[in-house]
């Protein structure tokens, strides 16, 4: 069975890296869940959890930035529609 790790890599991730360019086991770190996570899109897993399943593809940082703006005009939109005039 491949490594966490491995299968973030073959799905196009671009893992965290440690201080030193190794691969950061504790980008994802809470309780005692710790694993790696793409310094890209942010997916992940707890080593210690991963069922083993693939992960999905990366969408690469053009789509997340995509993502995050149409995000954040769907929030400004409804904010602004509680204070505009009816």
């Amino acid at each position: 069975m491949s490594t966490t790790a491995e299968r973030l890599i073959a799905a196009g991730h671009k893992p965290h890296l440690d201080d030193d360019g190794e691969i950061d086991i504790f980008a994802i770190d809470f309780g005692h869940h710790n694993g790696p996570a793409c310094s890209v899109c942010a997916e992940g897993r707890c080593q210690h959890c991963d069922d083993g399943s693939p992960f999905e593809p990366c969408p690469g940082e053009e789509e997340v930035v995509r993502r995050a703006k149409e995000k954040r005009r769907a929030q400004f939109d409804t904010l602004k529609a509680e204070f505009e005039p009816s």
